[in-house]
C-alpha cells in the first residue's frame, strides 16, 4: 500500500468469535474502490485461542490484514498504544475493539468525511451502547433504536473544540471509549505516552490510554462531530465493566482534572464533574463497608474534598456521606451497648 488514507486498528486476545462479527462488517463493506485506502491491523496480544486460524481464513478469502502476534501479553493498553505508535501506516487511524460492529456504510461514509477534511486531527464518531442480544439485529440492519445512542444531537458538526459533545449526551463515557475516535496518526505519535509499566486501572494513562494521548486535542483544537451511529459498541462483555462506577469515581474524575490542564472551561468541567459525582458517589461509600475493593483502587477522599469542595452536588454528596458514617457508628454502639437487664 503506497496511500493509505486509513488504518482500521484491532487489538485482540482470545476472543475470535467476537473478532469473526467485526471482521466480517469490515470484510462486507471493502471493495475495489476503497480498500487500497484502508490497513486492516490486527494486534494479537498472544491468544491462545484460534485466532490466528480466523484471520488466515479472511486472507484466504482476498481479505488484506497485516497481523501482528506480541511475543508476549504485554497488556491491554500497551496493545493498543502499539498500533497507533508502531503498526498504522494510515494517515488516520480508527482503534476498534474486538467485540465492535461497524452498520452498513459507515467504512465509506467515514472514508469519505476524511477525504473532505484532512485538515481535521479528531473525528469524534456518534455510536450506540448495545448488549450482546442485540448483535444479530445489527447484522439483519434493523433501524438504530433511539434510547441506545450516546449523543442526539441530529446533525454532522465542526465544533471549535470537543466540549460541546458534553451538551449532546447525558452519558459519562462520551471520552473514554476508544473507538469513538477516529485521528491522525501523526498526533498518537507526537503526543505518545510512552508503554504502561503499571497494573491495568492503577493510573489514568494505564485505563484510558487513548484519552490521555487525545486530550490537548479534544479541548484545544477542531473536533468534527459525525452523527450517524454506524458504530456499535457493545457493553458487558469486558471482564471489568462491573467496576465501571469505581473507574469514573477515580479515573474519569482525574480525566476531567487532565482536561482543565488543557484548557478546558469552567463551564464545562463544572457540568462534567457535577454528573461523574451524582453517578459515582456510591464508590466513596463502598470505602467504608466490608465489601472487598480491587487493589487498584485508590481514591482519596481527603484529596477530592480538597480538589472539589467548590461543587455545591459534591457539596451534597459528602454530606450524605456524612450521615452514612454517623449512623454506621450508632449502629456499632448499639450492637456492642450491654443490656441493660
Amino acid at each position: 500500500m503506497d496511500e493509505v488514507l486509513l488504518t482500521i486498528g484491532i487489538p485482540t486476545y482470545n476472543r475470535c468469535k467476537l473478532l469473526d462479527g467485526l471482521l466480517n462488517c469490515i470484510a462486507n463493506q471493502l471493495n475495489g474502490l476503497n480498500k487500497e485506502e484502508v490497513q486492516i491491523v490486527i494486534s494479537d496480544n498472544q491468544s491462545t485461542d484460534d485466532t490466528k486460524k480466523l484471520v488466515d481464513a479472511y486472507r484466504n478469502n482476498g481479505m488484506l490484514i497485516d497481523y501482528s502476534c506480541n511475543d508476549k501479553n504485554i497488556g491491554a493498553n500497551n496493545n493498543i498504544l502499539k498500533i497507533g505508535n508502531e503498526l498504522a501506516k494510515g494517515k488516520y487511524c480508527w482503534i476498534l475493539g474486538d467485540d465492535d460492529l461497524i452498520r452498513e456504510g459507515g467504512v465509506n461514509h467515514y472514508l469519505n468525511l476524511i477525504r473532505e477534511n484532512q485538515d481535521i486531527n479528531v473525528f469524534y464518531l456518534n455510536h450506540t451502547f448495545e448488549s450482546d442480544e442485540i448483535r444479530d439485529e445489527i447484522k439483519e440492519k434493523l433501524p438504530v433504536k433511539q434510547g441506545s445512542l450516546m449523543c442526539r444531537h441530529g446533525q454532522d458538526e465542526l465544533l471549535p473544540n470537543g466540549e460541546a459533545i458534553l451538551g449532546y449526551t447525558t452519558q459519562n463515557a462520551l471520552f473514554t471509549c476508544i473507538s469513538s475516535f477516529i485521528f491522525k496518526k501523526k498526533i498518537w505519535q507526537d503526543n505518545f505516552i510512552g508503554y504502561q509499566t503499571t497494573g491495568t486501572f492503577e493510573v489514568l494513562s494505564n485505563t484510558f490510554p487513548h484519552s490521555v494521548v487525545l486530550s490537548a486535542q479534544l479541548m484545544r483544537s477542531k473536533v468534527y462531530y459525525v452523527n450517524h451511529p454506524y458504530l456499535a459498541f457493545f457493553v458487558g462483555s469486558q471482564d471489568w465493566f462491573h467496576q465501571w462506577e469505581l473507574l469514573l469515581a477515580t479515573r474519569v474524575l482525574e480525566l476531567t482534572d487532565l482536561f482543565e490542564r488543557n484548557g478546558a472551561s469552567k463551564g464545562f468541567l463544572k457540568e462534567y464533574r457535577q454528573r461523574i459525582f451524582n453517578d459515582s458517589f456510591n464508590a466513596y461509600y463502598r470505602l467504608y463497608t466490608d465489601v472487598e475493593m480491587p487493589a487498584w483502587f485508590n481514591l482519596e477522599l481527603k484529596n477530592n474534598i480538597k480538589k472539589y469542595f467548590k461543587y455545591a452536588c459534591f457539596r451534597r454528596q459528602l454530606k450524605g456521606l456524612l450521615f452514612f458514617l454517623i449512623k454506621q457508628q450508632i449502629k456499632k454502639l448499639i450492637k456492642h451497648q450491654p443490656p441493660i437487664f
